[in-house]
């Protein structure tokens, strides 16, 4: 009997492990989809006695499915050119509304329902954590999200912005080189704000902010400062 198990054993994890390949193969453009790796193990082994020597007559008994292992490794991001699709890079998962109870994926192919709540292909709400005034709480529950579609969010002045310029240190002394960055009014009005830098000499430059005449006296007041190189 045992001439007949230990292969048939054998034939069944084999069978379990060309399953999962084919389950992989057919989902490999699935969308958030992970593959499995069929992991064996070895089954009891039998002590028929021992040798001469007093080492151990062993025979195995065959091979089971051990385990299916998931690679949760992260895949390549792809943009689709849809707002509402959304990756994660690195570990993690969404959390999506199940009738009530949470469920997990990677699948970021997401919509948005009539009423506004971002949701899955299957209609499922993504769920996250609530934010005030741009302040996430992240102590509090999870909740659905919903995204205020059609309202249109205020509008907020520019009160800082950094740039990057490359600045020549061989030019001559009184050289000057300009570079601009987009700013906005309180209104929402975007303006170009134009930064000239100018070689003090000795690896130093002073740097002025001008803006458009349209702007308000105490937004259009020039900047100035020294930078070293």
């Amino acid at each position: 009997m045992p001439s007949f198990y230990i292969p048939l054993s054998g034939l069944d994890a084999d069978s379990t492990a060309l399953n999962t390949i084919a389950n992989n193969l057919s989902n490999m453009n699935t969308t958030g989809f992970k593959a499995q790796t069929t992991n064996f193990s070895d089954l009891f082994y039998q002590q028929l006695g021992s040798t001469g020597s007093g080492d151990q007559i062993q025979v195995g008994t065959g091979v089971q499915v051990a385990s299916n292992s998931t690679d949760f490794t992260g895949g390549s991001i792809s943009s689709t050119g849809i707002a509402t699709d959304a990756a994660i890079n690195g570990t993690g998962f969404f959390v999506v509304d199940n009738n009530g109870s949470q469920l997990y994926t990677r699948d970021g192919n997401f919509q948005t329902s009539s009423a506004g709540t971002l949701e899955t292909t299957n209609g499922q709400a993504i769920m996250g954590y609530a934010a005030v005034n741009g302040v996430v709480n992240t102590s509090g529950g999870l909740s659905d999200i919903a995204i205020p579609v059609g309202q249109v969010m205020q509008p907020s002045a520019t009160s800082s912005f950094s740039v990057t310029q490359n600045l020549d240190s061989s030019s001559p002394v009184g050289t000057q080189t300009q570079g601009q960055v987009q700013i906005y009014d309180s209104l929402g009005n975007k303006y170009n704000a134009t930064v000239t830098y100018t070689n003090l000499g000795n690896n130093q430059w002073s740097y002025s902010i001008a803006v458009p005449d349209t702007l308000t006296a105490a937004a259009a007041t020039a900047a100035t400062a020294t930078i070293l190189q």
